[in-house]
């Protein structure tokens, strides 16, 4: 069950032909939840995968 109070997260999916949002389930908001506490301080707009110096991941060579 979801934390009473607590506002489920929106993914902002960009993608060649526009942006989609997306609401995770319970178990995805909880591992987005213990990666954003891994990196400190982030902010609700941060990328969740990102390269190491904080940019987006523009293939998946990268």
């Amino acid at each position: 069950m979801f934390r009473q109070g607590r506002s489920k997260p929106k993914l902002h999916i960009l993608r060649k032909i526009g942006e989609r949002v997306v609401v995770p389930r319970v178990a995805t908001t909880l591992y987005l939840e213990r990666v954003r506490s891994l990196r400190g301080e982030s902010k609700p707009s941060d990328l969740v995968f990102r390269m190491s110096d904080g940019s987006a991941v523009s293939t998946l060579i990268d």
